[in-house]
């Protein structure tokens, strides 16, 4: 995927049109750190450190708490989410551990979810010499902005009109959702919500949806997983729309760099030691 710059217009069909300023010119949005929004568990280090309680949604860089079960997140989706395995290898107390991530498509949706692979994730035949037990788990991820940011980086920028020095840290950057094991339901409800929003004719990134979380159990024990609630979506507000297509073309056009918590953070319950 080419790296193009920042620079981007929002296209004739927007009231409202925004570019990059001039600061951002020849900045490639591929060296911006986009932080991702990550559902606490027990295993949770937040949790362990105490910033933050079971069920909590938090930002992965600053362990800000942005909902919980009785209280959802809103977010835009900027692009369709993106399908992969993640690929993981049992270790000797018996818990799988993050390897690496290998595209999902048609040609490997139908793959064994455990199998039998080398040091290397190569597969090879069970009972091979040095072999140990992986498995493939099926995560979807989605860009987003959030309308609490969105108003966030309004306050700051308001400041500067009364001669005030703005909080830079709240300048709007996008956020990645991750939807994978127990939660990849919520990831399928986003697609399918942008398959509806295509039969319209209409962009996805003009509507507000909300990311919700509920306790569930197995034989394991109780954990959190995500809902999303795309039954009423609400319209972004008119003064948004440049800002948050200007964000759309970026993610769609260029590769960007996700801050990646500990496995224990951002893994969803796929493991007898992560429930509650």
């Amino acid at each position: 995927m080419s790296k193009k710059e920042v620079a981007v217009v929002a296209d004739k069909t927007v009231s409202t049109q925004v570019q990059a300023p001039a600061q951002l010119q020849g900045i490639l949005a591929s060296d911006v750190i986009v932080p991702q929004i990550i559902l606490m568990q027990g295993t949770s280090d937040f949790v362990k450190e105490r910033k933050a309680q079971l069920g909590d949604i938090v930002r992965s860089t600053t362990a800000e708490k942005l909902g919980d079960p009785d209280k959802g997140v809103d977010f835009i989706p900027l692009a369709p989410p993106m399908s992969d395995w993640v690929l993981e290898q049992k270790n000797a107390s018996g818990k799988f551990e993050y390897r690496s991530t290998m595209p999902r498509n048609s040609s490997n949706e139908m793959l064994p979810w455990l199998y039998t692979a080398d040091a290397k994730g190569n597969e090879v035949a069970p009972g091979t010499i040095g072999s140990s037990e992986w498995r493939r788990v099926k995560r979807l991820k989605l860009y987003a902005i959030l309308p609490c940011d969105i108003a966030a980086e309004k306050v700051e920028k308001d400041k500067i009109l009364l001669g005030e020095m703005p909080d830079i840290s709240k300048a709007l950057t996008p956020v990645m959702l991750s939807f994978r094991s127990t939660s990849f339901n919520a990831g399928k409800d986003v697609v399918t919500f942008f398959t509806q929003a295509a039969s319209f004719g209409m962009d996805p990134w003009r509507y507000v949806l909300k990311l919700n979380c509920f306790l569930d159990k197995n034989d394991l024990g109780s954990y959190y997983v995500y809902s999303v609630d795309r039954k009423k979506p609400v319209a972004v507000c008119a003064d948004c729309v440049g800002v948050i297509q200007m964000w759309a073309k970026i993610v769609t056009s260029q590769t960007i760099v996700t801050h990646e918590p500990s496995e224990a953070e951002a893994n969803v319950v796929v493991n007898a030691g992560d429930i509650c």
